[in-house]
């Protein structure tokens, strides 16, 4: 059997295309590579065509053939270019996410231009309890943007001496107000404004006309955060365009604009 027909059946195509021709029947491989270890490995294949057990095969291949046609490979495919650089040290420098192409596609991915106009103002999250009545307090969660979203207020009335209890688990606050003697909600308020943990999570401000606590539960919720965007990044609208002067973070805006003729 020709050396070519042979190794079209056990080389993998790629190796076997770089080896011989395209018609498959005049072995045209690089000056550099060996003859004999064709020879090799074709008379190892030969040997073990009629090989049945998977496990066998599969250690034979493994210690038998797969270091010559690793030298083959070599062969074919010089393992470094002529600056000595080798090929996998290339791929390897363009796949590097600081300074390869990854890093540069991310770079210029942050900086494209996106529609939409910027938040150029944090919003912070609130909750009004009693929203309408005369005891209308505003909660605004302390800490900024998104961060301040999801703190409940669980307002309960007890029928017992005066007094306010106020307990916290995350991001839970719990005011347990004793109605005996009347609370009022600025009582409440002051309070938990005061409190050592609560006060922590949110403030709040009297909106109503004042009088007697009454019980709610209420969520804070609308925190927005500034858009971020890295010194140079660009947004759109129809009328004008945004870009970020330095980089704009989720507590900083450097969002400026100029109007579009």
């Amino acid at each position: 059997m020709a050396d070519t027909q042979m190794l079209s059946k056990y080389l993998p195509k790629k190796l076997y295309n770089a080896a011989a021709d395209e018609d498959g029947t005049d072995l045209t491989a690089k000056e550099a590579l060996p003859k004999d270890r064709l020879d090799t490995i074709e008379a190892l294949l030969g040997k073990k065509a009629a090989q049945t057990d998977v496990n066998d095969l599969v250690t034979w291949v493994g210690d038998s053939i797969a270091p010559d046609l690793a030298t083959l490979w070599d062969d074919v495919y010089p393992k470094s270019e002529p600056d000595g650089t080798s090929i996998s040290e290339r791929m390897d420098a363009l796949d590097d996410t600081e300074t390869g192409l990854l890093a540069r596609a991310a770079a210029l991915e942050a900086v494209a231009p996106t529609t939409g106009a910027p938040i150029t103002a944090q919003v912070s999250a609130t909750a009004i309890s009693s929203k309408g009545n005369n005891d209308e307090i505003t909660w605004t969660a302390v800490a900024n943007g998104e961060d301040g979203n999801g703190i409940t207020i669980d307002i309960t009335l007890s029928a017992e001496a005066n007094g306010i209890d106020i307990t916290v688990d995350g991001k839970a606050i719990a005011v347990d107000v004793k109605t005996g003697e009347g609370t009022t909600a600025t009582d409440v308020l002051t309070a938990v404004n005061a409190h050592g943990t609560a006060g922590l999570l949110v403030q709040g401000v009297l909106t109503g006309s004042g009088g007697a606590i009454t019980a709610d539960s209420v969520v804070t919720d609308e925190g927005v955060d500034i858009t971020a965007g890295l010194a140079g990044a660009i947004r759109y609208e129809a009328d004008k365009i945004w870009i970020s002067v330095g980089e704009s973070t989720a507590s900083v805006s450097n969002w400026k604009y100029a109007a579009l003729l």
